[in-house]
């Protein structure tokens, strides 16, 4: 019988475990910790999906109340990021009131900080545009996502400002129970996690996914991600029209 000599016995059993987590992870029986998004959803095969709306669909004239609604996050961090007394209705309350709020700063907090700080506050990606973040909100940033790269870490230390909100603000309270619908956040977002599988569960079906790829369909555990750049294509774009399949874009 040949013997085996013992490195060349766990290069063999390095290659066998690895190998089969490989196997494992491309079967969908594997899930790291990276696959997974903390913020709640809905669990399915081993693995956690999670829709949320793109905090870069807020609107100026979305209510604070839609936006408790529309993501985990709890109104006392909502309150505390931009210092909002407890006593004002976020149902009466606009993203957009942030200007009125904070004035004399002097880079401008409105509407784009509130997209940027949720995105920033709950992992997601988005876009960063220069507009101001006070403290208070930076703090609740780095503690909630301790593990920022340098890159935005710097971005967020360039734009924190020394912001106080007025003590009488002239804020223009509406009755937005008219508009809800209009500036309802529906849900949207594709991470770079979702699965093929999951557009399904969304209501997007085979036949439309390979009109829109022009190639079979190619399995429910296949990363959307990996499959669009696999074909050389912008991720970002094609995921606007995936969403744009769903009507909700």
């Amino acid at each position: 019988m040949m013997k085996m000599k013992s490195g060349t016995m766990v290069i063999i059993l390095l290659l066998v475990i690895f190998g089969g987590i490989l196997l494992a992870e491309q079967l969908g029986l594997w899930v790291t910790q990276n696959d997974q998004i903390s913020s709640g959803g809905n669990s399915g095969q081993g693995r956690e999906v999670v829709l949320v709306p793109d905090p870069s669909e807020i609107r100026g004239s979305t209510t604070f109340a839609s936006l408790l609604e529309s993501f985990p996050i709890d109104q006392s961090v909502l309150y505390a990021a931009f210092m909002i007394p407890e006593t004002m209705d976020p149902a009466l309350l606009r993203s957009g009131d942030l200007e009125s709020l904070f004035e004399e700063t002097s880079i401008e907090i409105g509407n784009e900080s509130m997209k940027i700080f949720i995105a920033l506050y709950m992992g997601l990606d988005i876009e960063l545009e220069a507009t101001g973040f006070p403290q208070a909100a930076v703090d609740l940033i780095l503690k909630k996502q301790p593990e920022l790269d340098d890159a935005i870490r710097s971005y967020l230390e360039e734009n924190t400002v020394d912001a106080r909100p007025l003590e009488n603000p002239e804020i223009e309270v509406e009755d937005h129970e008219a508009e809800a619908e209009e500036n309802s956040l529906e849900l949207i977002q594709i991470s770079g996690s979702t699965l093929f599988g999951d557009l399904l569960e969304m209501g997007l079906t085979v036949e439309g996914l390979e009109d829109l790829f022009g190639e079979a369909y190619p399995g429910d555990q296949v990363r959307v991600k990996d499959y669009i750049e696999s074909l050389g294509l912008e991720y970002s774009t094609v995921k606007k029209s995936i969403e744009a399949l769903t009507g909700e874009e």
